[in-house]
């Protein structure tokens, strides 16, 4: 199956790209390099597999030549943090571009198209539940361009199947906006403009990728618009509280919100006329000013949607992330007095015996009867509670000790990670997972860590 993502160079589309290609879709991608940022994860996508193509949306003919052959769009290209350009530049890319893309795309007979829209189009909520179908009301020049984007794909509606996904605050490993939160958080301090008490549905990247591949697959999805928001609401203040915790540590410091207001206001008036993009501005202030609540009903409905990754792992998984890519510093250490542990004897540990061999039963084997079953359901239990705790890194080398069939090794290698190794010391324990070509191998944990000569990573 051949899928064209556009904005392929922004953080959900090269997400959802590297995603595509290592489940084994053929994925074409165009975007723009317009900064380095942007250049290198065109580069990194066409490392991956990727034909990338440096297309905006705003031509028409270059996106039309772009479409042939592919079944299922993602369309994600949007203006949307851009200041200082006139309001022509909105409308351009996310109304005339989304217009272009539903064109080339009916043309070429696409079988699904997925519109990527945004919750701004439903203001500032007001502390609302707000419901797929609540009042929509944009507050700004985005926010009404990805709503009249929306209207424009049901004009297509009769003629190609379509679904809008309207999306949440997004965060994980490729995101870069929350980046300047965590190098201040790493410093010692976080600057709260406010109460902090407004609330965030924010979204893991893992989380909205398997809605997105949903509402690709899924003919339940067709016509709809809904949705994709995290498992539950967090207010400002638990939001840095969880990128201090995961930066290592960091006091957060309450100021005033409207003499900041008027700062920005001040530098927007007096910046505006020499285009240059303020410092601070007023749409800054929305993180600590709009609150969204989503009910979630209808993504569920329509097809089965339920967010596994919490705050609190998806933002240690981001900071990661950074530290990998060499954007965060590694958090201080924090030392300890020595304890009174003498070294391990790794000749005496290796004729130890285990509590298997002791006990007449298994001493804690919690596998389900049906082996090759838990290779789905145990699958399933391990991504939602550890896949996000692991290395971003996708080379790291991991070692998974009492592996059983392997898991958890399955788990990894599923999700492209590409030097995972799993010891038991039950030979037919391992045996199922060694079927499925998992490196998985009858060992004991401490003489095979004391001979390897390099460490792993996790």
């Amino acid at each position: 199956m051949q899928l064209l993502i556009t904005g392929g160079t922004g953080f959900i589309g090269s997400r959802l790209a590297l995603r595509c290609v290592r489940e084994g879709f053929a994925v074409r991608a165009v975007g723009r390099r317009n900064n380095p940022a942007e250049a290198a994860t065109a580069e990194a996508l066409v490392r991956a597999g990727v034909d990338f193509r440096d297309v905006s949306v705003a031509d028409a003919e270059a996106l039309a030549a772009a479409m042939a052959g592919v079944d299922v769009v993602f369309h994600l290209a949007a203006a949307q943090h851009e200041a200082n350009v006139p309001d022509s530049h909105f409308e351009a890319v996310n109304v005339t571009g989304t217009r272009n893309a539903l064109a080339a795309a009916e043309r070429a007979g696409v079988k699904r198209f997925v519109h990527g829209s945004t919750i701004g189009v439903f203001g500032g909520a007001a502390r609302r539940l707000i419901h797929d179908d609540s009042p929509l009301e944009p507050e700004n020049i985005y926010g009404s361009t990805k709503l009249a984007a929306e209207r424009v794909v049901a004009e297509f509606g009769s003629r190609l199947p379509a679904v809008v996904v309207r999306i949440s605050e997004t965060y994980g490993p490729g995101d870069r906006r929350l980046l300047k939160l965590f190098k201040a958080a790493s410093k010692g301090m976080l600057v709260q403009v406010g109460a902090g008490k407004n609330l965030h549905h924010p979204i893991y990247i893992d989380d909205l990728l398997d809605g997105l591949l949903a509402a690709a697959k899924l003919d339940s999805a067709v016509g709809a618009t809904f949705v994709l928001a995290g498992p539950t609401p967090v207010t400002s203040r638990e939001m840095l509280k969880a990128v201090a915790a995961a930066s290592g540590g960091a006091r957060i410091v309450r100021i005033p919100m409207l003499p900041l207001l008027a700062l920005a206001w001040l530098l927007e008036t007096a910046l505006r006329p020499f285009g240059v993009q303020p410092p601070l501005h007023r749409r800054r202030m929305d993180f600590f000013r709009k609150s969204f609540h989503f009910s979630g009903l209808e993504a569920r409905k329509r097809i089965g949607f339920e967010p596994r990754v919490d705050l609190e792992s998806g933002m240690h998984a981001t900071a990661q992330w950074y530290r990998d890519e060499g954007l965060l510093a590694a958090p201080a250490a924090h030392h300890t007095k020595p304890g009174r542990f003498a070294p391990l004897d790794v000749a005496a540990a290796a004729s130890m015996r285990l509590a298997a061999e002791i006990e007449p039963f298994d001493s804690f084997w919690e596998g389900p009867s049906n082996i090759e079953k838990g290779y789905r359901t145990v699958y399933e239990f391990y991504r939602h509670n550890y896949l996000a705790k692991f290395p971003a890194d996708r080379s790291a080398p991991i070692l998974v000790v009492s592996c059983g069939p392997g898991y958890m090794v399955d788990m990894l290698v599923r999700h492209g990670y590409q030097s995972v190794t799993g010891i038991d010391s039950d030979a037919e324990k391992v045996e199922p997972g060694r079927r499925r070509g998992l490196d998985c191998r009858a060992e004991r944990a401490f003489p095979w860590v004391a001979a390897r000569e390099s460490h792993y990573q996790a």
